[in-house]
């Protein structure tokens, strides 16, 4: 990896340990996602392209036979895609024809999905069934930017970070059940 340009950053483990996401950043709009199995030291890129694609995150999907992933790839705006391994085909998941998804997370068991939307700066976080991706209500949230958003291991709360020019950054949860919104 050393001998190619641009920074490398590690990323989500497969869940049987034998494969790692590796990115490779070389700007704003250019970077490069790829699979590297330990055992085979084989670097595989996950979406080939002579254009520039801007990644974002990636994670890999809870039964492993996939990769969830943000990219600009053939848009102007950032969106959520799914990679499957076994067919080698990607598809969008989530589009959004306005504005850049900035994040998303996917819970522990699978269950919930969850993304957000840089809206004129401000975050808009949905929250999706993650096997049916139907959107789920959330109570309202402080306006600023929302970043580290945790599903606990039960999955029955969500933690983040909102930043906002009237409060620095502080740590809020949701009860996923009551919909109640705490500050920390």
């Amino acid at each position: 990896l050393l001998a190619k340009k641009g920074s490398w950053r590690a990323g989500a483990w497969s869940k049987d340990s034998k494969k790692i996401l590796v990115s490779n950043y070389i700007s704003a709009n250019e970077s490069y996602l790829y699979i590297y199995d330990l055992k085979s030291k084989a670097l595989t890129e996950i979406n080939p392209s002579k254009e520039k694609i801007s990644y974002g995150g990636a994670v890999w999907s809870n039964d492993n036979k996939g990769i969830y992933f943000s990219s600009d790839d053939n848009s102007d705006f950032k969106e959520i895609k799914y990679y499957d391994l076994t067919k080698k085909n990607i598809i969008t998941l989530i589009s959004n024809k306005k504005w850049n998804i900035e994040g998303f997370s996917l819970s522990k068991k699978g269950n919930y999905f969850l993304y957000s939307v840089n809206e004129d700066g401000i975050s808009k976080l949905h929250l999706l069934n993650a096997k049916t991706m139907k959107e789920i209500s959330l109570p309202k949230i402080l306006e600023g930017i929302v970043t580290a958003y945790k599903f606990n291991d039960r999955e029955d709360k969500l933690a983040f970070s909102v930043n906002s020019p009237q409060i620095p950054s502080d740590v809020y949860s949701i009860d996923l059940k009551s919909k109640k919104l705490s500050r920390w």
